[in-house]
């Protein structure tokens, strides 16, 4: 029997803790997310330790260990998800309740992790609209646990003297994979076994070296193990403290809360120190004890409370009672329904226990799926939450044709490689810019059809039409930019519009980068402020060599989701022209993009303002008439698309007189 360690039950109210706050954007605890690292060393340290405990008596049984796995996740994980599911009917839009059936159906077969890692990217659901997202840190631990019994019983059988070394071997290459894949696919290093499976790994060789050398810790100088407990400590708090959505992780970063991890349960195995102590005081048990139960509920609340709003946080008053729901849920959860399985109170015998499993997981499976098929089950929204869902609804059939991928850039040999607005021979513009100039393709599309004119569409996802800028993370923009100027020159295309959110490039510090120093507007410019003199070389440099500029005024971005805005709006019977910004708002947002544009137009530039489209003099609505001018917070949707038409004529006509 491994003997209880309370200061373990600490560490994991911390981990929960941190992973609490982090949700709930409390403290600015940009790096909460670390807690589950801290999950992950505690679960990989506990399970080894009880395997290798069953190995060395000759008494493992793989059906013991995962009865005792189940008895652990499945009855509390059962019963978050059908609460989930079943708060998701009344809550949820279509296409967020479908991909919460798809997730559920994920999570029953250990999978949630690799349908979320699907799902991530710039157009992938929001984490707000995700109720089971946390789930892929379980998925990633159930399948550690039906693959790592098995390569201990094949050590056990062929050479135990080894199983450090091939364990360590294991966690190294884990690492090293981890660290390889970071940077060009950050959310496969997040998401996947392979590149976690070293945290597990980490604790796995803590407790064989633990087990091996009985009482070896105790026998350090009091000092040693006191500051190594107190250093872990600090590793684990000072990751939580500093790390942010810019930290590249897993990889190096993590070996800050993983070795942290580590350090503390190895500085108190044999003897406590005082850092065990204090997190062996019993607020810190207690928390501990319902730690799984306050993971697994607080973020469903948490969204399910948000998701009305279409924000990102919420009030103060309205947070703190999600809050001191989710513990109490979780309290509840961990005695009445963790605590019978776990005392064998229910399903005492493995087969009910196996069978009761199985069948919750296939039912469970079963009706997610077919929420997906159903595509949500739009018919159970009120009429009109339903019909701006269909209004606002994806991507046009047309925009996600021209959409490049974000990672990968073909080669642009010319006209050919760019999709082309209308029928004529010879195109004679190009819009230019960002997935914010993807939304505007059918618009381009209809004026290019009644002119008669023909047009390229030159749209890179999160590049902005900068010369000599690069994107952090994503070297290709200057090549795409340099590609979208030489094919204008060799076709003899002289006008181009200019489009993109041009909010995330004005004061977004560490978003673009110079390519070339030398260009004296890049010179003397710190990283956060290059979207300035970019705009401005680009379209001088343009201005130079003749060409004509038109420039795109944004539409309004909004900090809300718009359509389940929309939504808590009817519930309030509150009309559509409620919901936006304040058109003062939008002012203060766009003021130095703004500065930038009035000095261009002195220079020749010419001015497309969306804005003045979709806002009066005093507020931006996200629908109107009816139907929604957005498909989230600030990518226009098709009815948004056309809607601005009108803005682009001036650049259609001068097309036409030229001709």
């Amino acid at each position: 029997m491994i003997k209880y360690r309370p200061e373990i039950d600490g560490l994991r109210a911390v981990a929960v803790v941190l992973v609490v706050l982090f949700h709930a954007r409390i403290g600015g605890l940009e790096g909460g997310f670390i807690g589950v690292d801290v999950f992950f060393v505690v679960s990989g340290f506990l399970i080894t330790s009880l395997i290798v405990s069953d190995l060395s008596r000759g008494r493992f049984s793989f059906l013991d260990f995962w009865a005792r796995r189940a008895r652990r996740i499945l009855p509390a994980l059962i019963v978050v998800v059908v609460v989930s599911m079943v708060a998701g009917w009344f809550i949820l839009l279509p296409e967020d309740y479908a991909t919460l059936g798809q997730s559920a159906a994920a999570q029953a077969v250990f999978a949630s992790n690799f349908l979320f890692w699907d799902l991530s990217g710039y157009f992938g659901p929001d984490a707000e609209a995700l109720p089971l997202l946390h789930t892929w840190s379980l998925a990633v631990e159930e399948q550690f646990y039906l693959l790592f019994p098995t390569l201990m019983f094949g050590i056990g059988i062929a050479a135990w003297r080894l199983r450090i070394p091939v364990i360590l071997v294991i966690t190294v290459i884990s690492f090293l994979i981890g660290v390889s894949i970071v940077e060009a696919s950050p959310d496969a290093a997040f998401y996947l076994l392979p590149s976690r499976a070293w945290e597990l790994g980490v604790g796995a060789l803590l407790a064989m070296w633990v087990i091996d050398r009985p009482g070896q810790v105790s026998q350090l100088p009091k000092p040693v193990r006191e500051a190594t407990s107190v250093a872990g400590m600090a590793m684990i708090l000072f990751a939580a403290f500093s790390f942010d959505s810019t930290t590249s992780f897993p990889g190096y970063a993590a070996l800050l809360p993983v070795g942290g991890t580590a350090l503390v349960i190895w500085s108190n195995s044999g003897t406590t120190t005082m850092t065990g102590r204090v997190l062996s005081l019993k607020p810190f048990v207690l928390v501990g004890l319902i730690s799984y139960s306050l993971y697994l509920w607080h973020w469903p609340l948490l969204v399910f409370a948000l998701y009305p709003t279409g924000s990102v946080e919420l009030p103060p008053l309205a947070l703190t009672a999600v809050l001191s729901a989710s513990f109490v849920l979780a309290a509840l959860s961990w005695r009445f329904v963790e605590q019978p399985f776990r005392q064998r109170k229910v399903l005492a015998k493995r087969p009910f226990l196996f069978g009761g499993a199985a069948a919750s997981m296939i039912v469970i499976a079963v009706v997610g799926l077919a929420l997906n098929q159903q595509d949500g089950v739009s018919s159970r929204l009120p009429d009109a939450v339903a019909y701006y869902q269909v209004t606002g609804g994806e991507r046009s059939n047309r925009e996600r044709s021209c959409v490049r991928d974000a990672f990968e850039l073909p080669p642009i040999t010319g006209p050919e490689s760019f999709c082309v607005y209308g029928d004529a021979d010879e195109p004679s513009f190009v819009l230019w810019g960002d997935s914010h100039a993807d939304v505007l393709i059918i618009t381009m599309d209809s004026l290019a059809e009644q002119t008669g004119l023909s047009g390229l569409h030159a749209g890179y996802t999160s590049c902005p039409p900068f010369l000599g800028i690069k994107r952090a993370n994503r070297d290709s923009c200057g090549e795409f930019n340099d590609s979208v100027v030489r094919v204008m020159k060799e076709n003899g295309i002289d006008t181009v519009a200019l489009a993109a959110r041009w909010g995330s490039y004005f004061n977004a510090p560490g978003t673009l980068i110079p390519i070339d120093e030398r260009i004296p507007e890049y010179a003397n410019w710190e990283t956060e402020d290059l979207a300035v003199p970019a705009l401005e070389h680009t379209a001088d440099t343009l201005l130079n060599e003749g060409f004509d500029i038109w420039l795109v005024r944004d539409v309004p971005a909004f900090s809300f989701n718009p359509v389940r805005r929309l939504m808590g709006a009817f519930a309030l019977n509150r009309g559509e022209t409620s919901v936006g910004i304040e058109y003062s708002t939008y002012l203060e947002l766009a003021s130095e993009f703004d500065a930038v544009a009035e000095r261009l137009q002195e220079r020749g530039v010419k001015l497309i303002d969306l804005a003045a489209r979709m806002c009066d003099d005093s507020f931006c609505p996200t629908a109107r008439d009816g139907r929604l001018m957005y498909r989230d917070s600030s990518h226009l949707s098709v009815d948004g698309a056309h809607y601005v038409e009108p803005a682009f004529q001036p650049m259609f006509d001068s097309l036409l007189a030229r001709q």
